[in-house]
């Protein structure tokens, strides 16, 4: 049997250059007008799939039926990179991201291990190096980039845990490596943090939220409060979340007394890019 040397994905050169130009045509008429939009689309739940073919098809659809459902699409949503759009962290989609997302896509690599993706791990290892410098880190610096903010804290819970429950835990599971362990965050604190204690397995009781001053800061007081209550009943306090930048209001915890800081930076204005950090400070 011959070797087949073609997928049934395959496009011909032209039927690529059609693709090719008629999204790049979307994307610019988009970019180009996103400003005239209304920054929340009237839409309303069960809109969208009524508005597009919803049916599953076995056979292949025309362009111009996908890149009108894409406008549809498009219309019906709420635009982040609106400039009157001051909602939540996310930061506005640009020019730039969208064509660099196109090519990363186009090349699809599996970043398990240097072998499977060895550019694009070294790229990683740079780009957290280039992060790091930007908030005073040196060459060394060390760390992932992730799909975003949530998944980095429950990394950053993790590493904690383990850097106070020691390595063993992965194997024997915390139920075998001592008394309960808590956490301790602002009340202004992210959702992401008591779903990633409730992910872990550290559950949700053992986050405890700490009262905040005038200026939505953790109260440091309250906190020290909070743990020795905790110690005296027997419970490891293991991690304390400082929020670089609340979602709410931009507020910054005091940094003075914290052991373990998984660093949440949420400002509360979009920004360009975020970054998720572990300041580790020797325990007393």
């Amino acid at each position: 049997m011959p070797l087949r040397t073609q997928s049934s994905l395959d496009v011909t050169d032209d039927v690529l250059q059609e693709i090719s130009a008629e999204a790049t045509k979307l994307i610019s008429e988009y970019l180009t007008t996103i400003a005239e939009r209304p920054v929340r689309a009237e839409n309303y739940a069960g809109k969208t799939t009524q508005s597009i073919d919803a049916e599953l098809s076995a056979e292949g659809l025309p362009l111009d039926q996908l890149l009108a459902e894409c406008r549809t699409i498009m219309d019906l949503s709420r635009h982040n990179g609106h400039p009157r759009f001051f909602g939540y962290v996310a930061s506005p989609s640009t020019p730039i991201g969208a064509y660099g997302d196109l090519i990363a896509s186009a090349l699809n690599a599996n970043i398990t291990c240097w072998r499977s993706g060895p550019a694009g791990t070294e790229l990683e290892r740079l780009v957290v190096i280039w992060l790091g410098s930007l908030i005073g880190y040196d060459q060394q610096a060390k760390g992932l980039l992730t799909s975003g903010g949530s998944m980095a804290n429950m990394i950053a819970l993790l590493i904690a845990n383990r850097r106070k429950s020691g390595a063993d835990t992965s194997r024997k599971g915390l139920w075998n490596s001592g008394p309960p362990m808590t956490i301790y965050a602002s009340e202004e604190v992210h959702m992401s943090i008591p779903k990633a204690a409730d992910i872990l397995g550290f559950g949700r009781d053992h986050v405890r939220t700490v009262a905040c001053d005038d200026r939505q800061r953790m109260r440091v007081d309250v906190l020290r409060e909070r743990i020795e209550a905790d110690q005296r009943e027997g419970l490891r306090p293991f991690c304390v979340v400082g929020s670089a930048g609340t979602v709410n209001t931009g507020a910054i915890v005091s940094f003075t007394v914290i052991v373990w800081i998984p660093v949440e930076i949420l400002p509360a204005a979009s920004t360009a890019f975020q970054v998720r950090v572990i300041t580790f400070v020797p325990s007393a």
